[in-house]
C-alpha cells in the first residue's frame, strides 16, 4: 500500500508504520484508539472515477475522553462508473479490501473498528438518498464480514472525510490543506 497521505498533505509511506507510530504514542499516555474505513467515489466527466479510501484513527485517554485523532488517505483513478449502483458497490469493495489488509493489524494492536459505507439508510426522492437502493446489500456485505457497519448520518468517514478528498479533485481545490493552513495561521 503506497502513495498513503495525512490530511495535512504528509506523505506516509508504510501506512502500517504509521498506525502502529499513532497507537504507540497513546499507548505511551495511556489511552485507547478506535479506527474507521471508508470509501468516497465521484465521477470526473466522462473519463474517469476519483476514489479515495481513508482510515481514521480516534484517540481516547483512559477515561474515554476524546483526544483527538489522525486520518490517513489514499487516491486513485479508475474508469468511470456511469451507474450509481456500480459506482457504490465499488466503493464498497475497496472499503471491504482495505479492512481485510489492516484486519489483522487492528486484531494485533488490539484496535477496534467499524467500515463506514455512504448509502443511506433512509429512503426519499432527492438525489442524495437514491443510494438508499443499495443500502441492504451493502451493509449486509460488510456485516457478513463479521465488521461493525455504519452508513449516513452515522458514516462520517465515507460521507465526509474521503468525500471531501474527491470533491477537492474535481475542484482543482484541497479544502483539508485550506483548512489546516488557516488553522496553523499561514
Amino acid at each position: 500500500m503506497s502513495d498513503w497521505k495525512t490530511l495535512d498533505g504528509i506523505d506516509i509511506e508504510n501506512i502500517y508504520a504509521a498506525i502502529r507510530n499513532e497507537v504507540k504514542k497513546v499507548d505511551d499516555g495511556g489511552g485507547i484508539v478506535f479506527a474507521y474505513i471508508g470509501t468516497d467515489g465521484q465521477n470526473l466527466g466522462k473519463k474517469s472515477t476519483s476514489f479515495v479510501q481513508c482510515v481514521a484513527l480516534h484517540k481516547f485517554d483512559e477515561n474515554g475522553i476524546g483526544k483527538g485523532g489522525r486520518v490517513f488517505f489514499v487516491r486513485h483513478l479508475e474508469k468511470p462508473y456511469v451507474n450509481r449502483k456500480q459506482r457504490l458497490l465499488r466503493e464498497a469493495e475497496l472499503s471491504i479490501n482495505l479492512a481485510q489488509k489492516l484486519e489483522p493489524l487492528f486484531s494485533e494492536l488490539d484496535i477496534p473498528f467499524e467500515v463506514h459505507a455512504d448509502v443511506n439508510s433512509v429512503a426519499g426522492k432527492n438525489k442524495q438518498n437514491k443510494s438508499f437502493e443499495v443500502h441492504d446489500t451493502i451493509k449486509g456485505w460488510i456485516e457478513s464480514m463479521g465488521w461493525v457497519c455504519k452508513t449516513k448520518p452515522q458514516a462520517f468517514v465515507a460521507s465526509i472525510v474521503a468525500d471531501r478528498h474527491t470533491r477537492s479533485i474535481r475542484s482543482g481545490k484541497n479544502h483539508f490543506r485550506k483548512q489546516v493552513n488557516r488553522r496553523k495561521g499561514v
